[in-house]
């Protein structure tokens, strides 16, 4: 193998591995959302498969499923919630699609997109 070759091939393996993407940080970890659409405050607690958000001010709980569909783009499933169970006002919302738009070092700003709304949600979540 020709020396130019090889260093090509290093320095492009190289240039993969340090390319990691920005959304990686928060697949996992505990979070807070200040929702500028409900006006309610959610302490959110993530591992790489489910999401549990609890409203600070009712400490209601939902348990949401994480399917991951890139880097920066994963889907929310409902679960379940702990209190009002009789409550559909998040339970027919059933899968949401989150894109990530921007992510910083201590927080990231996303997209929503529901079903029966014209334009998606935007808002920020912020790492603990």
């Amino acid at each position: 193998m020709k020396p130019t070759l090889f260093i090509f091939i290093i320095i492009s393996f190289i240039s993969c591995i340090s390319n990691k993407s920005p959304c990686t940080k928060f697949r996992t970890g505990h979070f807070i959302l200040h929702s500028s659409h409900t006006s309610s405050e959610y302490m959110v607690d993530r591992n790489d498969s489910f999401q549990i958000e609890t409203e600070k001010e009712t400490g209601k709980k939902s348990k949401w499923k994480i399917d991951w569909k890139g880097d920066c783009e994963y889907n929310l499933t409902y679960i379940d919630q702990d209190k009002n169970k009789g409550d559909t006002t998040v339970a027919f919302l059933k899968t949401l699609n989150i894109r990530i738009v921007k992510a910083e070092e201590k927080y990231y700003v996303f997209s929503c997109e529901i079903p029966f709304l014209k334009e998606p949600i935007i808002d920020t979540i912020w790492k603990l």
